[in-house]
């Protein structure tokens, strides 16, 4: 996993993360693709917000 250095990289990289999601959500039509999407969505929430939280830690 990437560790961001600066919060213009974290949003930038958050921001990318909501594009793709955006895509796969409006390509996958089966529901265990869009299980799938959200699950991972949910998890990449988590991962973000504890690399915020270390980046406040600094």
């Amino acid at each position: 996993m990437n560790t961001y250095r600066t919060h213009a990289q974290l949003s930038e990289a958050i921001r990318v993360h909501a594009v793709v999601h955006a895509k796969l959500r409006s390509n996958h039509l089966s529901l265990i693709g869009k299980l799938v999407c959200r699950f991972h969505a949910f998890y990449t929430e988590l991962r973000i917000r504890e690399l915020v939280d270390r980046l406040h830690a600094k």
